[in-house]
């Protein structure tokens, strides 16, 4: 970070109560509170400490803003919230949802468009094809960019006769229909109704009343007997009910692979079916009333347009009817064509009555239900065979006329359902999570029944007074969900429905699914619940957001409490430490109740946490009671309208004693409801285990629907990621060929897809162990339990290769390869190859409303596991604009989630490690600013083999975004292999456990986390464990943590994450160690003792009194310590002694004095301070050194003899020593590496070379390490691999100018013999950049640089990338102002202006009379004709003249302090200087006199600095900084920083530039942010930008003094602005805010973002302002970004230049020069000089006030940059 001043500010801290206990007297005022599995955790107080200072305090708003919530999609931002309050009185149904009442009837709240055709099947052939072929597919993508899902159900399309076997078709279809008018938006039935009145049949079931009136008016004998063959009577249905029974039951060849058989059972049914259809048409009309009798003649088709039409309530927008009139068709002669159009064939009475039955529906009922919009009619001719597009033209047009009307017809209603949806509740994502929940526990409370002592616990608990959740636990399976889902109707009744309930099932929607979303979604319900009007964007943050959460608690009421039911903690996504429970209250609000349910199993974390957590209200669910079963079984038979036989019932409770598990006898009861009356003993079986029962299951499905389709589907919904919509399971199964020759074994269609009946039937059959879920955004479905998960596993995907193919064809799904035409090959009958398209629905990255997160999510898991690697790396992670869309939507992690399971299948894969690598060390830029990408990854890879398509898509990113001229960012493939971006301040701590697998850290911003070291990822975080801490051990062999917050020590299980206790010392900082077997004791030191705990209890073991220590001498935190399993190490306050304590026996036995006074070279007394301290693993030897010579010191420990001295090196910085684990190394931070002892032979190394200050390293081997600096960012280190400087490579060999070549005649001293190693060393190093100055022409930057002692200028060709003038120096000038021709400077050589010339090396001009002594600030004026500077002695302003170096003119002013500082305009008519502290004098150029004096107070401040002050262009306004109190904040408010303008005519204060919105929101808040300028700058006559410590840049508008605009900006920053390009720039100048920003000018968009691995220098733009220069201090030469990329239409991209396209006025070749500067004429006088000043003497200075350094310190360029 910069040296700017930093103010301090308080801040509450919490940390957990004393438990009450006195503190013994031999406690040195150390008290401890204990957590165990049995005290519950008390709440914790606040007390406000003081921060250090250091910027990572100095406001919480850049945090939430930098994490990954930044994306769209993201959990923790899809809710903003403006609420309204809720009304008094009477209560609508929404707020009844959104206040938790259970027993409200909800609406549907899915996102799917599902559209029921309803035809004749065999007269729309052609039409369904036509649908399905274009139609469908135009309508699914319109559906899918809108966000919605779109189906079509056509039940008839695809069918054989074969499917009809179980009679369930017309049920089935009816099924349908309700549930497409239940779920869609829009349209749900269309009908294709024509001539034909469609398929008659009879009912499949008949109640047993009804069938027995009918069967006794039967005459026939033949229909008796078929009726009583065909129909038999359950008595378990209830009403008792006759059956129709299966096709093959009664003819079993009707499913025989023989076709002649088949063909023959056909032919019976159908005679038979015929003959009881007639008796029963008979029957119905002599005995039931007409309603009734109309079922027996009605066809399956008016059932249907019933159901759609007839019943529905919203024609208008839900049904169509596209209506075909064949001309003449009633004139046909009957024949096999002409019936399947219309009926024709059969007995007259038959076909006159359908054709009355469709007369009276099509003529007369249909056109009156539904108005003319809904109704399109389209007239053809028949021809010979009947509608045939591909004979007749007219038939040709019409399907096309028609497959259009069809896709405007919907595509308008869809859209017109959309936007009314919009308009209703369902448009709050809000409302429709809560109905989601509240309808998945209407359904849970409907089965519910028993459980009577379970439900009393839970009331007693909601009327009680616990302050505690009440945890229900329980083995999978026994029915913790059905307790919880009762629960909620228990809380209504519990307080009078006055309560607030809150419910969530977790992961059943994808806003329950992590803990970001839940929070949001929870919190905003408690908000709408006591009518809060509240305008707040949630954070991403998920600290911040749980105390939002917590603070929402608070508000439930003795008269309105609140009710938080939160179901299966377990089944969250354990991403962002959900499953550490961390955001859950440790004590409850008054009137506020939770209940919990988890599962035990400790793998899944939240059991083990909640026990820690709490120590009271668990409840293991218990067994269900006998009474219990038989009451569920009765209820649950009840519902479903059956009964069972008493044996029957005995049974299923026999199995179930066996078994005794709710989802067990869930299973039992379904499989007995198929049980009838009548059937045997040998159908009436159960299994006795849930896997049993489930396999079962599966098989009696595949002999329903044959093994493949089952197999195959079933497979595909298990090896999903996260489960499938019905919609994408159809498409999958479509093309599989398998399946779909399994299907169509005995005929071919049309559209080779699978009949969408099909899988209908199926998840009809298995639908209620099928479960609705959220997942990426969408509703899909999969298995209800895991225990189907396992069991499908096991029966369908034990085969490895055939896992891959069916991987391979969900990756194929996702990846859209068989969307828009492809067409998939497959084999026909007779063994040929043909193609089909399959009519699959595209897979784009990005819909118009969102991104394609199922596709996202999915393929690259799915390639993975299909070990598809090329497929993977071209589709996906080597596929530029795949990452773009996943990154922006989801986040890094996923990616980098990705790139470690296809790095654990290919783990020699180079492509996949360098680009998962690059990412990896990324990470902290592409978390923040995902547009990123392009840069990061171009600023990374040098060599693209292999990625060449990833290189191309970067150059061709759709942002604009920053691209380096060379990879200037770390290299993947070196040791640095990860870093790791999580904190949010800086990191002060960090251990790693001896197996190097996991590394524990500690940061500013009160968290651990703890990470795994292989993967990077996040394993737990402990947040809230106070102020600012900083140090943080692995003890008792890794299973505890220790971190010390200010005032404390915490231990915390590692497993868990759990508070096991808290030592706490009223003396503040701790200065303690960990020692004994395993770091198993704690000591902390204080004056002259040490206390030593036990470091799994935090127990006090004891406390040692150090008798060795003298009266002056004391133990404080300035002391060093160090500890070993027998020996402690400890140093006095002035780190001059050594004392030792021996922990077997509990006393100090050793003292040392390491350093003696000496005499320095002044002859002034010094004595070195022992600055590092380290005792070997096993004790017996102490490491120590200075921080001067950096010697290595051993001594024997029991004896404090001196073993050895190690010399050292001068250069290093000897602190904070560490151990290897095999005792044979010795490492520490030191800079921007770490150093190395070899401890068995004295040798130091460095290792783990990076371009940053390496704070603290910890290593357990050679192979792994961790280290932090102070960037928030924690890097992981790989020491196997050969070590890489981040600077390597930086350069071609043909840009590169050699170091040796560029030297005087006076460095290459060839006759001298050097034998100096360091002397060597200097020789060797390369000149070095130290400053950096853009020129007017934006090809060229001059360089100050050096190789001590000698001193260089250079211009520096940025498009050729090389120095093109090398010139030396005698001197370096401390100013330098470039020249409009970029050959010219004007520079200051002590005290005289001079002009080179930087082309030729010479010096062209030096001007009249001598500078003051103390000041380097001069200026151009006068449209840059003159410069402007202070008088000799500073008491005037002098103006020469720019071309001769003459004097013009001395300015005069009434002032008594001498000028300092001077602020001109570009024109430069006007000028402004300085005194110091004010007051400042401004001067009119043209008439050389002085205009105004502005003093201190009429400005109102004590003070005035112009360094940051501005002149507009127009002279009309100067803009400096004020610290004041704003004029309209309130008395005793914060005095800040502000921009002040003042109006340079009127000589009066014009505006103050106050954002007074977020400085009166920030004192509302407790003064918890800063709106005080950082730097500001200068936009146009009208605007300037700046910079605030509240990390927001504001644009403000000097006229009126409006706040124009807030951008994301920085802690602290430098603003570049130049006067061509639409752009300004930001630079973040802090460690931990190291970015630099494109900013709009116009629009105040950032446009452009770059995160550097290091700290960057001199960084500005260019002078064209479409690129950015500056350099690293370890380059040898100047990185170059520009501006690339962006809308092919953008203005701005259209008036960019390459940088090449600039004039070269240098030429090509590097020429190397020399120039004196200083002369000796210098110290002349010039008579001639208008400057009569006297020159300052040091009595001046000190009058004054004036310091030289502070003068010097506002050039931009000074002797001290060498």
């Amino acid at each position: 970070m910069n040296n700017r001043l930093l103010f301090r500010h308080s801040r509450a801290t919490q940390h957990p109560k004393d438990n009450g206990n006195e503190a013994s007297p031999d406690e040195k005022g150390t008290r401890l509170h204990i957590v165990s599995e049995k005290t519950a955790v008390e709440s914790r107080t606040e007390d406000a400490v003081k921060t250090r200072c250091t910027i990572s305090r100095k406001t919480s708003e850049l945090k939430s803003r930098r994490q990954d919530g930044r994306h769209a999609g993201r959990p923790g931002t899809s809710h903003r919230h403006r609420d309204h309050p809720r009304p008094h009185g009477k209560t609508s149904a929404t707020d009844e949802v959104i206040r938790g009442n259970v027993t409200v009837e909800c609406p549907s709240t899915a996102k799917i468009v599902r559209i029921f055709t309803s035809s004749t099947f065999t007269d729309t052939w052609h039409e369904r094809n036509a649908l399905m072929e274009s139609a469908y597919p135009a309508l699914k993508e319109v559906c899918q960019q809108q966000g919605y899902e779109f189906q079509v159900v056509d039940m008839r399309w695809g069918i054989t006769d074969e499917a009809t076997d179980d009679h369930m078709g017309t049920e089935l279809c009816l099924r349908e229909i309700d549930l497409c008018k239940k779920l869609s938006t829009g349209p749900s039935f269309v009908t294709f109704l024509s001539h034909k009145y469609g398929y008659r049949d009879f009912p499949n079931k008949i109640e047993a009343t009804e069938f027995d009136k009918l069967f006794a008016a039967v005459e026939e004998e033949e229909a008796l007997t078929l009726l009583k063959t065909w129909f038999k009577r359950d008595d378990n249905a209830v009403p008792p009910t006759y059956f129709l029974q299966p096709i093959s039951s009664i003819l079993p060849d009707f499913r025989n692979e023989n076709e002649d058989k088949r063909k023959s059972a056909k032919t019976a049914w159908y005679d038979q079916n015929a003959i009881m259809q007639k008796a029963l048409v008979k029957a119905a009309n002599e005995t039931l009333d007409p309603k009734a009798a109309h079922r027996y003649v009605m066809s399956v088709t008016e059932a249907e347009i019933t159901r759609g039409i007839v019943e529905s309530e919203d024609r208008l927008s839900s049904c169509l009817w596209f209506h075909r009139h064949i001309d003449a068709i009633d004139k046909q002669e009957p024949g096999y064509i002409l019936s399947r159009y219309k009926e024709c064939l059969g007995s007259e009475e038959r076909l006159n009555e359908s054709q009355d039955l469709l007369a009276d529906l099509r003529d007369k009922r249909l056109p009156i239900l539904l108005p003319s919009e809904n109704h399109k009619t389209y007239n053809i001719e028949w021809t010979h065979n009947g509608v045939d597009p591909t004979m007749s033209e007219r038939h040709e047009d019409y399907i096309k006329q028609l497959c259009q009307d069809f896709t405007e017809e919907i595509s308008k209603k869809v859209m017109q359902a959309i936007e009314e949806r919009k308009r209703t509740d369902l448009a709050n994502p809000l409302y429709g999570e809560i109905v989601e929940h509240t309808v998945f526990c209407q359904a849970k409370c409907k089965a519910f029944h028993g459980r009577q002592e379970t439900l009393d616990l839970i009331t007693r608990y909601l009327q009680g007074t616990s302050r505690t959740p009440f945890i229900v636990h329980g083995p999978s399976g026994s029915g913790k969900t059905s307790i919880v889902a009762m629960a909620a109707t228990l809380a209504l009744q519990s307080f009078n429905s006055k309560a607030g309930v809150v419910i969530r099932f977790i992961g059943t929607t994808p806003d329950s699914s992590t803990i970001g979303a839940l929070l949001s979604s929870v919190t905003s319900q408690i908000w709408r619940i006591y009518g809060e009007d509240i305008d707040q964007e949630l954070p991403a943050d998920i600290k911040e957001l749980a105390k939002i959460f917590h603070t929402a608690l608070n508000m439930a009421t003795r008269d309105e409490p609140l009710v938080l039911l939160l179901d299966s903690l377990d089944q969250f996504d354990p991403s962002g430490g959900a499953r550490q429970l961390f955001w859950l209250p440790k004590q409850l609000p008054d009137n506020v109740k939770m209940i919990l349910s988890t599962l035990p199993e400790p793998q899944y974390e939240t059991f083990p946490r909640l026990q820690e957590m709490y120590s009271e209200s668990f409840l293991e669910v218990p067994q269900l009671a006998d009474k219990d079963v038989e009451g569920i079984l009765t209820k649950w038979l009840n519902v479903s309208h059956r009964d069972l036989t008493e044996q029957q019932r005995q049974v299923v409770l026999g199995a179930f004693q066996k078994c005794p598990l709710p989802l067990f006898l869930k299973l039992s009861f379904d499989e007995a409801c198929r049980w009838s009356s009548f059937a045997s003993l040998s159908e009436t079986t159960l299994h006795t285990s849930i896997r049993g029962s489930i396999n079962a299951l599966f098989s009696r499905v595949e002999g329903l629907h044959g093994k493949i389709l089952v197999s195959r589907a079933l497979a595909y919904l298990t090896l999903s990621k996260t489960g499938l919509t019905e919609s994408e399971l159809e498409d999958i199964l479509s093309c599989d060929d398998d399946v779909l020759n399994d299907v169509y074994m005995y005929w071919t269609p049309s559209v080779r897809r699978l009949p969408p009946l099909l899988l209908v039937r199926l998840k009809a059959d298995l639908g209620q162990y099928l479960v609705d879920r959220g997942a990426d955004g969408v509703r899909v479905f999969f298995w209800y339990h895991r225990q189907f998960i396992e069991a499908a596993t096991d029966r369908y995907c034990t085969d490895p290769q055939l896992n891959q193919v069916l991987h391979g064809a969900l990756a194929d799904f996702f990846a859209g390869t068989w969307a828009n035409g492809r067409a998939k090959a497959y084999l026909d009958k007779k063994g040929n190859t043909e193609t089909a398209d399959r009519r699959a629905a595209t897979q784009p990255d990005k819909f118009k409303t969102g991104y394609n997160l199922r596709k996202l999510n999915n393929l690259p898991y799915q390639r993975t596991e299909a070990k598809q690697l090329c497929l993977l790396k071209q589709e996906c992670l080597l596929n530029f604009t795949f990452l773009l869309s996943k990154l922006q939507a989801s986040g890094l992690r996923p990616i980098l989630e990705d790139f470690i399971a296809a790095r654990n299948v290919y783990p020699g894969d180079h492509e996949l490690k360098t680009v998962g690598e690059s990412l990896q060390l990324s990470q902290d830029a592409l978390v923040s600013y995902p547009n990123e990408l392009p840069s990061q990854l171009l600023g990374r890879i040098k060599q693209w083999d292999g990625l060449e398509d990833l290189q191309a898509g970067c150059k061709n990113a759709p942002n604009y975004f920053l691209q380096p001229d060379r990879p200037v960012l770390t290299e993947p493939g070196g040791q640095l292999v990860n870093c790791l971006a999580g904190h949010k301040n800086e990191v002060y701590g960090i251990d790693m456990t001896n197996d190097s697998n996991f590394i524990v850290t500690c940061a500013y911003d009160r968290s651990v986390k703890i990470w795994d070291v292989a993967s990077g990822k996040l394993v737990r975080s402990m947040d809230d464990v106070g102020a600012e801490p900083e140090k943080v051990l692995l003890c008792c062999d890794d299973s505890v943590i220790i971190v010390h917050p200010d005032e404390h020590i915490l231990g915390y299980d590692f497993k868990t994450g759990a508070l096991l206790y808290d030592i706490h010392t009223e003396e503040g900082g701790l200065l303690f160690c960990v020692g004994g077997k395993g770091n198993s004791i704690i000591g902390t030191f204080h004056e002259k003792s040490v206390s030593l705990y036990a470091a799994d209890t935090g127990t006090l073991l004891e406390t040692v009194v150090c008798t060795l220590l003298e009266d002056d001498q004391e133990l404080t935190t300035n002391s060093l310590c160090a500890g070993s399993p027998r020996y402690m190490a400890v140093t006095d306050s002035h780190q001059h002694w050594i004392f030792v304590l021996d922990i077997e026996t509990s006393q100090f036995i050793r003292k040392k004095k390491i350093f003696e006074k000496f005499k320095d070279e002044d002859g002034n007394d010094e004595q070195y301070t022992i600055e590092a301290l380290v005792l070997s693993l096993s004790g017996h030897r102490l490491y120590l050194s200075e921080m001067y010579k950096n010697d290595l010191q051993v001594y024997i420990t029991d004896t404090m003899e001196q073993e050895c001295v190690y010399p050292g090196n001068d250069r290093d910085t000897s602190e904070k020593f560490k151990i290897t684990k095999d005792g044979k190394t010795l490492y520490f931070p030191n800079g921007d590496h770490s150093v190395l002892w070899d401890l068995r032979t004295g040798q130091r190394s460095t290792v783990l070379q990076q371009g940053l200050s390496m704070t603290d390293v910890v290593m357990k081997d050679m192979t792994t390490a961790a280290s932090y600096s102070d960037d928030k960012v924690v890097r992981i280190w790989d020491l196997t691999r050969e070590a890489k400087s981040h600077s390597d490579g930086q350069e071609s060999e043909e840009d590169i100018v050699d170091s040796k070549s560029l030297v005087g005649d006076d460095e290459a001293d060839t006759g001298k013999e050097h034998t100096d190693a360091k002397e060597e060393e200097k020789k060797a190093k390369p000149i070095e950049i130290k400053r950096l100055m853009t020129l007017p022409n934006p090809r060229y930057v001059l360089l100050k640089a050096s190789r001590s002692p000698t001193k260089y200028l250079q211009v520096y060709d940025l498009p050729l990338k090389k120095v093109v003038r090398h010139i030396k120096v005698d001197h370096t000038p401390s100013t330098i102002i470039p020249l409009e021709d970029s050959v010219q400077v004007l520079v200051q050589v002590k005290r005289r202006l001079k002009i080179v010339d930087l082309s030729s090396g010479t010096l062209l001009k030096t001007f009249e009379g001598k500078l003051s002594e103390q000041s380097s600030d001069f200026t151009l004026v006068a449209d840059k004709k003159e410069v402007a500077c202070p008088t000799r002695g500073r008491k005037g302003i002098k103006l020469y003249d720019l071309t001769t170096g003459k004097t013009l003119a001395v300015m005069e002013a009434n002032n008594t302090k001498k000028f300092d500082d001077l602020k001109a305009s570009e024109k430069g008519t006007v000028l402004v200087a300085t005194t110091n502290g004010g007051p400042c004098y401004v001067f009119d150029i043209l008439t050389r006199k002085c205009l105004h004096e502005i003093n201190p107070e009429q400005l109102k401040t004590d003070d005035i600095y112009i360094n940051d002050a501005v002149v507009t262009n127009d002279d009309a306004y100067f803009v400096c900084p004020k610290q004041t109190r704003p004029q309209k904040a309130a008395e005793g408010s914060r005095i800040d920083y502000i921009p002040l303008c003042l109006d340079i005519q009127k000589n009066c204060i014009h505006r103050e530039l106050v954002d007074y919105e977020y400085n009166l929101k920030y004192e509302k808040d407790g003064g918890n942010g800063d709106t005080s300028v950082d730097v500001f700058q200068l936009l146009d006559n009208r605007t300037i930008v700046s910079n605030h410590n509240d990390a927001f840049i504001r644009v403000f508008d000097l006229h009126t003094g409006e706040v124009k605009k807030r951008i994301d900006g920085h802690l602290s920053a430098e603003l570049s602005v130049v006067k061509a390009g639409p752009y300004f720039m930001s630079h973040g100048t802090y460690s931990e805010d190291n970015v630099f920003k494109m900013i709009d000018r116009t629009t105040f968009e950032t446009i452009a973002t770059f995160s550097p691995d290091y700290d960057m220098r001199d960084l500005v733009l260019t002078e064209d302002g479409f690129h950015v220069v500056g350099y690293f201090k370890e380059f040898r030469k100047p990185a170059v970004w520009s501006l690339v990329g962006g809308p092919e239409d953008d203005q701005a991209r259209k008036a960019f230049k390459p940088l090449s396209s600039f004039p070269d006025i240098y030429g090509p070749d590097t020429i190397q020069l020399k120039l004196r500067l200083e002369m000796d004429t210098d110290k002349d006088e010039d008579p001639d000089d208008l400057d009569k000043d006297i020159d300052e003497v040091e009595s001046d200075i000190d009058d004054d006030g004036d310091d030289s350094s502070y003068m010097s310190s506002t050039s931009p360029w000074t002797d001290s940059d060498f």
